[in-house]
């Protein structure tokens, strides 16, 4: 199966995301359209990501609402659709066809279920976990999750997802992996701890919809879908899904609800049903960390461990070196764009291996939108070698000022413009592997908060940091061709610049904003 192929694929479940809420426009109307009529997998990704949408459309049919896009019949789809029960069936054709009303819950962030969900971070044994998932690879500690079922029949698991949410399945137990946001309790006993960066974080159950006000709670679902609740600390808000016109109810914490098919009854708190999640528990991650504070700079400066030095460089005798100047953890470098650079001894992370890459960055309104300035990169400069980290500065490719991350040709695009003057946290995290899909092996955080995607394309990531005219870690101007490009030089101002050997967890890079350590 090539990249090209799994990109199409993951697009068809970005575009019935973006179809669902009524946002679809004709430009996107034909890509959708195309891949469903030319690939099976297409269409079945189509259908799982309009089938639970519009599960929720049906169970909440008071809220705010909006029209769906009509679409024509894509060909093939109906012969996809045979194999389906026939209620999930006449659900997804009405919404094909534009015919069924459409609601979303308000406060429910709106990200794409096409993106990676998450990182088992912990499995436990009694005395073996035995987990299932649908990619019918083995799940160990630092499996990287994708949308799909996840059955555990012993022990314990314990997967962080990616907004931050840490979920403790015990066994046995079955859960649809939705998104980052989302997944679905069809039966099991669970544990959720969600820190304040992942509120909006969302638990159904066959009788209940559960969404995260900044909390932890413990869920039992029986075989026939009741669900027992229990709020440990902070709130909830719950939904019963079987009772008609239900309004959602705030649950504090020592609260407990049982949820029937078609009723609410007030439950015992129970205090013994939550285990604390291990927060931040042992990651694959080798910690071989490179960190620059900028806090000296005599002509350069040196990293943490006093490895590499980091000098300062400019294009000309003309150019503007970069400048010490107040940063967020003591001092930080400015640059001015009149190309003054910094180059170091470090070589970078090779090939395909996990890394991070966080920094925290202030940028101004940039005055020019014709370039695409790098801040931090390295590697090979050409079309498959390199790794650059910097802002998307167009906006034809996606959102304009948005964190950037280029490895060759491809590329992935967040949806925060940080062109705002203020001091913001930024982080790269790449899980590794080869021809990793980088719409679940590449995520990007603002401010401790994961990002949406606002563009991306699909390469395998391997960079090449031995070859002779690779190029060792340089910031704040491209390694490539344009480097003698004035444009090609970064306007701005880091600080706490972190390379690390590893896809560091979401608790991490919060603590990492916060305490400006790993």
């Amino acid at each position: 199966m090539t990249s090209e192929h799994d990109s199409r694929k993951i697009d068809v479940n970005e575009l019935a995301e973006v179809a669902s809420m009524g946002e679809l426009t004709q430009e996107q109307q034909g890509p959708l359209l195309h891949a469903m009529e030319q690939d099976p997998s297409a269409r079945a990704a189509y259908i799982r990501a309009v089938a639970f949408e519009t599960m929720l459309a049906e169970e909440f049919p008071t809220r705010v609402s909006s029209q769906p896009a009509a679409l024509p019949m894509p060909a093939g789809l109906l012969s996809t659709l045979v194999s389906w029960p026939a209620a999930a069936m006449t659900l997804v054709l009405l919404f094909a066809l534009g015919l069924l009303g459409w609601s979303r819950h308000q406060s429910v962030p709106k990200l794409r279920a096409k993106s990676g969900v998450g990182l088992v971070t912990t499995v436990l044994a009694g005395p073996i976990a035995t987990v299932t998932h649908v990619s019918d690879v083995p799940v160990l500690k630092g499996t990287r999750l994708s949308p799909g079922n996840f059955e555990i029949s012993q022990g314990r698991v314990e997967i962080t997802f990616d907004c931050g949410a840490v979920v403790g399945l015990n066994g046995p137990a079955r859960m649809d992996l939705v998104s980052e946001y989302r997944a679905f309790l069809n039966q099991g006993e669970i544990c959720v701890s969600v820190p304040p960066q992942a509120v909006g974080f969302v638990i159904l159950t066959p009788t209940s919809y559960v969404l995260d006000l900044g909390t932890a709670y413990a869920m039992q679902v029986a075989k026939n879908g009741e669900t027992d609740l229990h709020v440990v600390e902070g709130l909830v808000e719950a939904t019963a899904l079987g009772t008609p016109n239900a309004k959602p109810e705030i649950l504090s914490e020592t609260h407990a609800a049982r949820f029937l098919k078609n009723a609410v009854e007030p439950l015992e708190y129970d205090d013994k049903l939550f285990i604390a999640p291990h927060v931040g528990d042992a990651t694959a991650f080798d910690r071989d960390v490179v960190h620059w504070s900028f806090d000296e700079q005599q002509g350069g400066t040196n990293d943490a461990s006093g490895n590499y030095r980091l000098r300062l460089h400019r294009m000309t005798e003309s150019g503007e070196l970069p400048l010490a100047a107040p940063g967020v953890f003591g001092n930080g470098l400015r640059f001015a764009g009149k190309g003054g650079y910094a180059e170091s001894s470090y070589s970078g992370i090779a090939g395909n291996r996990a890394r991070t890459v966080a920094f925290w960055l202030r940028v101004s309104s940039p005055s020019r939108r014709d370039g695409r300035p790098s801040i931090v990169s390295w590697g090979l400069p050409e079309p498959t070698g390199k790794w650059e980290v910097g802002l998307n500065q167009m906006g034809l490719q996606g959102q304009a000022g948005a964190l950037r991350v280029d490895f060759g040709s491809g590329y992935l695009i967040g949806a925060t413009d940080l062109a705002d003057g203020r001091w913001h946290h930024v982080a790269a995290v790449f899980h590794g592997g080869s021809n990793a899909d980088v719409s679940t092996h590449l995520k990007l955080y603002v401010d401790g908060r994961l990002e949406m995607t606002t563009g991306r394309r699909q390469q395998s990531i391997v960079t090449e940091t031995n070859e002779p005219s690779s190029v060792p870690l340089t910031l704040g101007r491209f390694i490539d061709v344009r480097s003698k490009r004035m444009e090609a030089y970064f306007v701005g101002e880091i600080d706490e610049l972190y390379i690390a050997g590893g896809a560091i967890t979401p608790d991490e890079v919060v603590r990492l904003m916060k305490v400006n350590s790993l």
